[in-house]
């Protein structure tokens, strides 16, 4: 099984990020994304965002703040079987009673998830199904309309729900 190497996601995170999207008077658009200190509060976040704001000709319109919680990449502790590439993936469709949609990406998908000795998901899985419980506890509203396989650009058999 591969590891993970991420710390525990416990309120104390290695660093805060900040991405600031403006779009300038043509409509195009630029995102940039900043490292801050772990003790950053919104505040002094606000604070950045509102001194940006005057001295550029675009338009923030979005701003995007997280948590990161980080640790040394090593791809040796990612598993090497049928499917370890990150660009393989499984996608999960959720959507809400309003039709708003929202994906979600299983990258490297473990073949525990899969029936034996195909592409095919299988539904009755139970790590899948622990996924989805953590995602719907996140996503108040949703639900699961259907998962897909993909690789590179294969697309799989989607399944529905």
């Amino acid at each position: 099984m591969a590891t993970r190497t991420a710390p525990e996601v416990n309120g104390t995170p290695t660093y805060r990020t900040a991405s600031v999207t403006i779009y300038d008077y043509t409509g195009e658009q630029r995102t940039d994304s900043y490292q801050l200190d772990a003790g950053a509060s919104n505040a002094q976040i606000e604070a950045f965002i509102a001194a940006l704001q005057p001295i550029t000709n675009g338009s923030i319109w979005r701003v995007r703040v997280g948590d990161v919680y980080n640790s040394v990449g090593d791809p040796s502790n990612a598993d090497e079987v049928v499917w370890e590439e990150a660009t393989s993936n499984v996608v999960l469709l959720s959507k809400n009673t309003a039709n708003d949609s929202q994906d979600w990406y299983i990258p490297a998908p473990s073949n525990d998830i899969f029936i034996e000795a195909t592409e095919n998901i299988n539904p009755a899985s139970v790590p899948l199904g622990t996924l989805m419980t953590a995602i719907l506890a996140l996503k108040a509203g949703y639900s699961f309309v259907s998962a897909r396989f993909t690789s590179r650009r294969d697309i799989g058999t989607k399944i529905n729900f």
